[in-house]
């Protein structure tokens, strides 16, 4: 995946951006890891990037300057800021979820289990929202992108036995690009609420509930994974865990 600068796409693209959050080990303070991001068609990608600058302009006073969840005070205004924004229909949010108390019953890299499910996640999308290419675009890190060459690969898509082209880039923070900063406050969401798994709460994290209560699934998902585990005589690995409902979520 070579890393790039911009995003050059055509109205009928699908460009699915996404980062990760917590540790893929559990080491340290993170006994979580967490993979969310966004798919925009690219004929809406213009009116996303309108609505994140004016959060831009009402959180940090300046329409070009970045906005990330790690340095965002939570206070009451911007919740409530950022709550309107996610609250737009323009674009699909999804994440995942493993944490240190994940049960693998299998030799399988947490990393791995998480970006199996993310793709199911981008198929779901890709078979309601139609689109000629999908752009597959990670937030760069240098410690994190073979991990992700390693446990993502490649996305493969069909479509009436048709393969959808594919396009898997790196894209560094430093791009500026609204899409990545969308993507990092919905990793960010799900981190939240897989601390709130790993505690044992019973409960909604708020910008978790910002994020992805005000959409309905598939446009809106979420999945903890609760347990991984596989059939020897058929070599096939199964997930299990909580899937993104007000209804099921804590089953």
């Amino acid at each position: 995946m070579p890393p790039f600068e911009q995003l050059n796409f055509r109205n009928d693209w699908l460009l699915v951006l996404m980062d990760e959050t917590g540790h893929e080990t559990f080491s340290g303070d993170h006994p979580y890891f967490a993979v969310g991001g966004c798919a925009i068609l690219g004929a809406h990608h213009a009116a996303v990037v309108e609505l994140w600058r004016e959060l831009r302009r009402t959180i940090n006073g300046d329409p070009s300057a970045p906005l990330h969840a790690a340095d965002l005070a939570y206070t009451d205004a911007n919740f409530s800021a950022l709550s309107a924004f996610f609250k737009s229909p323009a674009f699909a949010r999804f994440g995942v979820a493993a944490t240190s108390k994940t049960n693998f019953s299998v030799d399988l890299h947490a990393m791995a289990a998480v970006m199996g499910m993310i793709k199911q996640h981008i198929a779901r999308i890709v078979e309601r929202l139609p689109c000629s290419t999908v752009a597959v675009i990670f937030e760069a890190s240098q410690r994190g992108d073979p991990l992700v060459q390693k446990h993502f690969g490649e996305l493969g898509l069909m479509e009436n036995e048709r393969l959808i082209p594919t396009e898997h880039r790196f894209m560094p923070k430093s791009s500026g690009e609204p899409g990545l900063e969308i993507a990092d406050f919905v990793a960010s969401a799900a981190g939240s609420q897989a601390r709130f798994y790993h505690q044992g709460k019973k409960a909604f994290a708020k910008d978790y509930q910002d994020v992805f209560h005000q959409h309905p699934p598939p446009y809106s998902q979420f999945f903890h994974i609760a347990e991984v585990g596989g059939a020897r005589e058929s070599n096939q690995v199964w997930v299990e865990g909580s899937k993104r409902s007000e209804d099921n979520e804590h089953e």
